[in-house]
């Protein structure tokens, strides 16, 4: 899982993000997600946006990673859902990489 909060900050890091992007959570905590590729960002913070708008996840898309050793991660990934606070508000957006990868996920 990654979580971000509303500023697109990540506040969550679990081992299988660290796993599967090569990333520490102490790498990202408090930063904008290296994961997501540079052509991509403005989708991503759109997306991010209308989730935290709304309060309902997006739909699920082909998507691209960046992996710590600088590969693309080509992936299908699940919607990414609202975060909620203790009282029912929407304080970010969790990435639960429920996805599949493809039979070549790493390409360059």
């Amino acid at each position: 899982m990654v979580g971000v909060d509303t500023r697109g900050r990540t506040i969550f890091w679990s081992r299988r993000a660290q796993s599967l992007f090569g990333w520490e959570a102490t790498q990202v905590l408090g930063e904008i997600p290296p994961i997501v590729p540079l052509p991509l960002h403005q989708e991503w913070q759109l997306q991010m946006q209308r989730v935290l708008r709304t309060g309902e996840p997006t739909p699920a898309a082909e998507t691209q990673r960046v992996l710590a050793a600088m590969a693309l991660l080509f992936l299908s990934c699940a919607p990414p859902r609202p975060l909620r606070g203790p009282g029912g508000e929407v304080i970010g957006v969790l990435d639960t990489l429920d996805g599949h990868l493809p039979a070549q996920a790493a390409r360059r």
